[in-house]
């Protein structure tokens, strides 16, 4: 199984780990993590988590089309991959 984990590039088109993925024509699990621990950064602003978030809602409707979504979770990194 292949993992795609959103952090920084949110788009589709052009997305080499993604494409390599759909290449390999195995199982992709789409993933992005809200990380609560980001909150805690000099730099966080609620404005730049909306764009994420309006970002990612505009991903999964692209992606219905094609039967998948990205998955969002909202926690530290490590627990959601145990």
């Amino acid at each position: 199984m292949n993992i795609i984990w959103f952090k920084r590039d949110l788009r589709l088109h052009d997305h080499e780990a993604l494409c390599a993925a759909i290449e390999a024509g195995e199982l992709t699990l789409l993933v992005y993590i809200f990380e609560p621990s980001y909150q805690q950064y000099p730099d966080w602003d609620i404005r730049h988590w909306r764009f994420v978030w309006q970002s990612l809602q505009e991903m999964n409707q692209k992606l219905a089309g094609f039967g998948t979504k990205i998955h969002v979770f909202y926690d530290e990194v490590q627990p959601v991959f145990e």
